[in-house]
């Protein structure tokens, strides 16, 4: 009765699809049982309904020629096998076919069903069903599955293809594609989308949809995309969509997503991208998009967001021009703060691009490296506890352009920068967090601000004139360096150094000419160090505030220092020795005391 019940959806779906409908020519087949052949040709303008019913059969068109030919082709049983244009070639336009081969159900079932598509022409509508069982072996295995095989060339065709059950393969290769629209869905386990080794797609769609776990959809050897979408989603777990050795890719989009874990998203030796986008999407835990050897991308776009946990995004990415990668990790709304996320990117060779990444959430991760690069802008921002930057860095770079903002606790910062005329832009809003910077930079400016408590600066400068402005706001912050002093060398520094709060401590080691440290603490209990050598060095301390120290030491020639104290208890200590040194110390307030002791020669 099942099957009955089968073979009235075959004959009810052909006929609601106009197959049944008189044509010039009308030819219809029915066949029962095994190893059952039919082959059917047609010269144009003709209508075909071919049923079969049992399991090893075969139905197989030769020559369609001409346009406005209809088939219905259904197969109910196993080991079935339909060809479309197997022997040759549609040349006319405008046809429509409609195939559906239903299998068994049951364990050991819904082996082996072969569907062969073929076309060479225009306008064409085809549609492709194969149902079928669990697709396991009786002893457990997975079995052999259905299996798809399209070969499609020409201009305005459309092919809709569907597998249900497990272990099934849809195979496209084809050569030109041009105004074709592709879609294909899998329901069911194991099963892949294997598309490869297509050339000249223009103004084309591809739709991938698969639902299950562990589905693969693989788009390999896929060149010259113009104009075209090719789109593929995936919910279940442990499923995995790639991308590899894409090449010229121009007006056009490319986007996965995913919803599950422990799903895979792979970019891997895309190359030649124009005016595209490249885009990800997960959702769930410990999924994956890597965009590995992305090169010579020119006003694009490259977009990865994951929502959950313990998710990881990578990239290397040469060759930028005008180009935007952006990447977010998070949770979904309402849902507990998102933790363990990993963005690792590696950019090389990028003009005029910009990079982004947010993440929201604790215990988090970000390590960029940006080499060789100019007229780049990157933005990192956390929102979080315990959350990382580790590390952010310019290599042989120029005109380098880096924000970093971290709003929390216990949060941490490394920022390494050389090359020229880079700017760093650095916020970090909460209490024991940490900045460290090393920067060699000529030609620079570097903005820091931590606002909060407990906070610590570790600051190191190398390079010439570079301009840097320090903020501490809040209590108990330190501004320190590696051996426990922020340390500057080179020449035509300018820092200005600002502490806001209590119990504040500012230690400085500055050498080299010509450089120029201003310093304010506004608080209680607020210690300042500095410690200069060179020539022509000016040094400015400010205090206002109780219980306060001062202490400036300059070595070298033509230095100067202004200390400025107002509070009680204030202490200040001047050396400075060497040739034309001037130092004005002003002090109000009670309990004050100075020191000052000038050694020229």
């Amino acid at each position: 009765m099942k099957h009955g019940v089968k073979f009235s959806l075959i004959a009810l779906a052909l006929a609601s699809t106009g197959f049944a409908a008189q044509a010039e020519d009308s030819v219809v087949v029915e066949q029962s049982g095994n190893n059952n052949t039919a082959n059917y040709n047609s010269l144009g303008g003709n209508a075909a309904e071919m049923i079969q019913r049992g399991n090893d059969n075969t139905i197989a068109t030769g020559q369609f020629t001409g346009s406005g030919n209809t088939a219905g082709i259904g197969q109910l049983g196993d080991h079935n096998s339909v060809s479309l244009n197997e022997t040759s070639t549609t040349t006319g336009s405008g046809s429509d076919y409609f195939l559906i081969q239903f299998g068994a159900e049951g364990v050991d079932q819904a082996q082996g069903q072969q569907m062969n598509i073929d076309i060479d022409g225009g306008n064409n509508d085809v549609t492709a069903y194969q149902f079928a069982g669990d697709g396991m072996n009786a002893d457990g295995s997975a079995g052999t599955g259905n299996q798809l095989n399209v070969q499609a060339t020409g201009e305005g065709n459309v092919l809709t293809s569907s597998q249900s059950g497990d272990t099934n393969l849809i195979d496209i290769n084809s050569g030109s594609l041009n105004t074709n629209v592709i879609g294909v869905t899998q329901a069911g386990d194991n099963n892949t989308l294997d598309m490869n080794e297509v050339t000249n797609i223009g103004g084309s769609e591809f739709e991938v949809s698969q639902g299950g776990n562990n589905n693969l959809a693989d788009f390999s050897d896929v060149a010259r995309i113009d104009g075209s979408s090719m789109a593929v989603f995936q919910e279940g777990q442990g499923n995995q969509t790639n991308f590899t050795s894409i090449a010229d890719v121009n007006d056009s989009r490319i986007t996965a997503d995913q919803v599950g874990d422990g799903n895979t998203i792979n970019f891997s030796e895309v190359t030649g991208v124009d005016s595209s986008t490249l885009e990800a999407y997960q959702q769930g835990n410990s999924n994956t998009v890597n965009f590995a050897s992305a090169t010579n991308l020119t006003d694009s776009v490259v977009t990865a967001e994951q929502m959950g946990n313990s998710n990881s995004i990578s990239g290397s990415l040469s060759g930028l021009n005008n180009t935007t990668v952006t990447s977010f990790q998070g949770s979904e709304e309402d849902a507990e703060p998102s933790t363990n996320n990993q963005v690792t990117f590696a950019i090389r060779d990028a003009s005029n691009s910009e990079f982004a990444t947010e993440q929201l959430g604790k215990d988090n991760t970000i390590d960029v490296d940006i080499i060789s690069a100019d007229e780049v802008t990157y933005n990192l921002t956390q929102d979080g506890e315990g959350n990382r930057i580790d590390y952010a860095s310019s290599w042989f770079s120029s005109n380098i352009d880096l924000t970093v903002d971290q709003t929390g606790k216990t949060n941490v910062t490394y920022v390494y920068a050389d090359g020229r005329d880079t700017t760093v832009d650095m916020i970090q809003t909460g209490e024991s967090n940490r900045g460290v910077v090393r920067s060699s930079a000529s030609g620079s400016d570097l903005d820091t601000v931590q606002n909060g408590g407990f906070n610590n600066l570790d600051l190191l400068i190398g390079g010439d004139d570079m301009t840097a402005r320090l903020v501490q706001l809040g209590y108990r912050n330190t501004l320190t360096g590696d051996d426990g002093s922020l340390s500057v060398s080179g020449s035509g520094h300018t820092l200005d150094l600002v502490q806001n709060g209590d119990d504040n401590v500012h230690t400085s080691d500055v050498a080299g000419n010509g450089n120029t440290l201003d310093t304010w603490q506004l608080g209680d209990e607020n210690q300042l160090t500095s410690s200069q050598s060179g020539d022509g060095l000016i040094a400015y301390g400010y205090q206002i505030g109780d219980s306060n120290e001062l202490s400036v030491t300059q070595t070298g020639e033509n230095n100067e220092s202004y200390v400025l104290q107002i509070g009680t208890d204030n202490s200040a200590i001047v050396t400075q020795a060497g040739f034309g040194n001037f130092a004005d110390v002003s002090q109000g307030g009670i309990g004050n005391s100075a020191t000052i002791s000038q050694m020229k020669p």
